[in-house]
């Protein structure tokens, strides 16, 4: 892309340049810049009418300012980007460019500055490349519509009324619509950013009643992209975190198998090394003489060599005698 050296965002405020904008194209002037535009005119041989009028109209639209400027009926924080993208385009049609440069908007500058030497002004006159000069018209055309939709007043207070509902808005859509597409992440310029800033105050506009049969605006592809990016980075980290997540179940199962050891370790070390260990000790011990004692009387009554027992039946006594194995 080439470089871009014009200012793209000097068409926010062009509603008031209306005053301007209404005499810009009077080229009646006095005789001083009639003798000043003849002479700058015959430096173009057979194209020195190309040169004449625009050369009448600009000077007459310094006179203008210079008037308006004094009663202050402007906010001419634009101004001179303004006027020499006017001076620019009132030239279009003059194909050497080159000659131009050289010897016409230097002259002119100095003629232009002298009007506005009271008002300690320097307008800064140069030739716009024709490539920047189709941007900025393109965005001149969209404020240039925009504000044909209002007329201002002043009483009480200045603010806007909607004059015009449908009309300039739907040539502000179609003028849009038809240039976003050259705008995308990797063809980042001044121009699209403007674009952008044009967007947004059509937007926020709420002057007039809405438009339902006017084509929306297309939407800014850089944030149609970041926010496809942002899908497609959450989608990755959804299925990062799915695998994170089954390696630790899987890791969780195996060392499973392995974690009894330690606890059954930690248990016997608990029960044998602390007071619940030594009450434990005592009635094992307890539990062991008592069965000692048990199983010594059993085996003394067992081998008693001659024990009987008396049974009686049917009134006849009979000994039944048991012998140890």
């Amino acid at each position: 892309m080439k470089s871009e050296k014009e200012d793209y965002n000097i068409f926010s405020n062009l509603h008031e340049y209306k005053g301007l904008e209404i005499v810009r194209m009077n080229d009646q002037v006095g005789m001083s810049d009639i003798n000043f535009c003849h002479s700058l005119g015959e430096k173009f041989g057979d194209s020195k009418h190309k040169i004449e009028k625009p050369c009448k109209q600009f000077l007459q639209l310094c006179t203008q300012y210079t008037v308006l400027k004094i009663l202050n009926t402007f906010n001419d924080k634009n101004f001179c980007e303004i006027m020499n993208y006017w001076l620019n385009f009132d030239l279009r049609e003059f194909n050497d460019k080159d000659k131009l440069e050289l010897d016409f908007f230097p002259l002119m500058m100095t003629e232009s500055n002298k009007k506005f030497k009271k008002l300690n002004c320097t307008l800064d006159l140069h030739k716009i490349e024709e490539n920047e000069l189709n941007n900025l018209q393109i965005l001149y055309e969209l404020y240039d519509n925009f504000y044909k939709r209002f007329d201002t007043v002043y009483v009480p207070q200045k603010k806007f009324i909607c004059k015009s509902e449908c009309n300039h808005k739907r040539e502000c859509a179609n003028i849009f619509n038809n240039n976003i597409d050259r705008c995308s992440s990797k063809n980042q310029s001044k121009f699209c950013d403007a674009l952008q800033q044009f967007r947004h105050k059509y937007m926020d506009d709420t002057i007039c009643p809405i438009c339902p049969d006017i084509t929306p605006l297309k939407p800014y592809p850089i944030e149609e992209q970041l926010a496809e990016s942002l899908v497609a980075e959450t989608e990755d980290s959804a299925k990062h975190m799915n695998h994170v997540t089954q390696e630790s179940t899987n890791d969780h199962s195996s060392t499973g198998k392995y974690t009894f050891i330690p606890i059954f370790l930690s248990i016997t070390v608990g029960i044998f090394f602390t007071p619940l260990g030594d009450f434990l000790n005592s009635r094992i011990i307890k539990n062991k003489m008592l069965r000692n004692n048990l199983q010594t009387e059993d085996c003394e009554s067992v081998l008693s060599n001659y024990e009987t027992e008396q049974i009686f039946s049917e009134d006849i006594p009979y000994h039944i005698a048991y012998h140890s194995s």
